[in-house]
């Protein structure tokens, strides 16, 4: 008996390091009340000053992951990038990244011992119509599962497909920072 995987998303994970450097470039550009008492989530669009080989080996990897463990023949280019430097009870629900190939996320400070709450990937097997029908799931399987929490921690780039739905659930402490990227082809 053969049991065939067919069209599995494929989910890269890399690491690198860069954390003292970057959050000295965030805490430039984040007035430290507003961040407190506004807002739960600090987002600071675009690259930060002096981080480029973080953004060059973002690119690199998801050149990689096209051309390497895809198989597509292109060039990426990255279309957008943000900052987001989370507080307790940040939640940041289901979403998608449209008109965009791949989407990228690189933990720069985070640590689920602490409370950082993990990304999340929704199954969309799991998540489709069809069968309208769910049995009941007996073990976690890659089919069975509603879910998937990839096994990051601080320092990981991980990269997939846009169109997979993600999310973080409900943050549980103070500052996990997490950078995202979106790649389109060139």
């Amino acid at each position: 008996m053969n049991i065939i995987q067919t069209f599995p998303y494929p989910v890269f994970i890399d690491e690198y390091d860069i954390k003292e450097k970057f959050i000295e470039q965030l805490e430039e550009h984040w007035d430290e009340t507003i961040r407190e008492k506004d807002n739960p989530l600090f987002m600071f669009k675009g690259k930060m000053h002096e981080c480029d080989e973080l953004y060059d080996f973002v690119t690199e990897k998801a050149q990689f992951m096209i051309t390497e463990v895809m198989g597509l023949k292109g060039e990426v280019d990255m279309i957008h990038t943000e900052t987001h430097a989370s507080n307790f009870g940040t939640i940041i629900p289901p979403h998608i990244h449209p008109n965009s190939y791949l989407t990228a996320y690189y933990m720069v400070q985070f640590d689920e011992d602490k409370g950082h709450t993990p990304l999340v990937i929704n199954n969309p097997f799991y998540q489709s119509n069809v069968p309208a029908f769910r049995y009941e799931s007996t073990k976690p399987t890659m089919w069975s599962s509603e879910n998937f929490i990839p096994p990051l921690k601080e320092g990981n780039l991980i990269i997939f497909p846009a169109n997979l739905q993600h999310f973080f659930p409900k943050q549980d402490a103070d500052d996990r920072i997490t950078v995202t990227f979106d790649f389109v082809a060139k």
